[in-house]
C-alpha cells in the first residue's frame, strides 16, 4: 500500500501504527526539511500581527471561563508553533506536488497544520482511525476531508457523531486485513490446507 501511495505522490505523515511504516519516507523527510526553513519576512510580520490579537482573544476566553491567565502564554506558544508548521507545510505541498495527504490521526497537533495546508491547496486529505470509537471526543469533528472507517459499525458511530456520510469511506481495518491476507497466502503455499 505504501509503495503504491508513494509512487502516486501521496504524502503519508503522522503516525506509523496503522501502516506499520516509518512516520515519513526518506524522500518526504528530506523534502520537508528543505522547505521547513525560517519564515519569510512577510510571514513573520503576519505572525507578529496575529500574536497580539490572539493574546487579547485568549485573555478574554480565560476571563469568561474563569481560567488562570498563566495558560495564555502556553496557548500562544502552541498557536505560534502551529502557524510556523502551517507555513512550512504550505511550502512543502506546493513544491512537492503531492496529490493527497493521509494521516493516522488528523487531530494530532503537529498534523492539523498539514491537513489545513492541504485544504488550502485543494489537496484531498484522509485520516485513519487509530483506535476504537467510544465517544465523539478525539475523533470528531473531522479535520481531514475523509475518514477511512473499518466497517459499518464504525460508520454508524461516525454518523451518530455528526460526520456526513459522504466523508466516510469504508476500507476495512488495515492491520487485521493484512494479517488475514498473509495467513491465506501461507495456507495457499501448503497444498490441501486452504479451505
Amino acid at each position: 500500500v505504501l509503495q503504491k501511495l508513494q509512487s502516486n505522490k501521496v504524502c503519508v505523515l503522522g503516525g506509523s501504527t496503522t501502516l506499520n511504516t516509518p512516520v515519513a519516507t526518506e524522500y518526504e523527510i528530506h523534502s520537508f526539511s528543505s522547505f521547513n526553513g525560517p519564515l519569510s519576512l512577510s510571514e513573520s510580520i503576519m505572525l507578529l500581527k496575529c500574536l497580539s490579537k490572539w493574546k487579547t482573544i485568549l485573555q478574554a476566553f480565560c476571563d469568561e471561563n474563569m481560567l488562570p491567565h498563566e495558560i495564555v502564554s502556553h496557548m500562544l506558544d502552541q498557536l505560534l508553533i502551529s502557524s510556523i508548521r502551517l507555513a512550512a507545510y504550505l511550502r512543502f505541498l506546493q513544491k512537492s506536488r503531492i496529490k493527497a495527504v493521509i494521516t493516522e490521526y488528523d487531530r494530532n497537533t503537529s498534523i492539523v497544520p498539514l491537513v489545513v495546508a492541504a485544504g488550502k491547496l485543494n489537496i484531498p486529505s484522509f485520516t485513519f482511525l487509530h483506535g476504537v470509537i467510544n465517544s465523539p471526543y478525539g475523533f470528531t469533528p473531522l479535520v481531514a476531508d475523509y475518514v477511512l472507517a473499518w466497517g459499518e459499525k464504525v460508520k454508524t458511530k461516525l454518523l451518530e457523531y455528526g460526520v456526513s456520510e459522504d466523508r466516510i469511506l469504508i476500507t476495512g481495518y488495515q492491520v487485521v486485513d493484512f494479517k488475514k491476507e498473509e495467513a491465506l497466502i501461507q495456507k495457499a503455499d501448503q497444498p490441501g490446507k486452504l479451505k
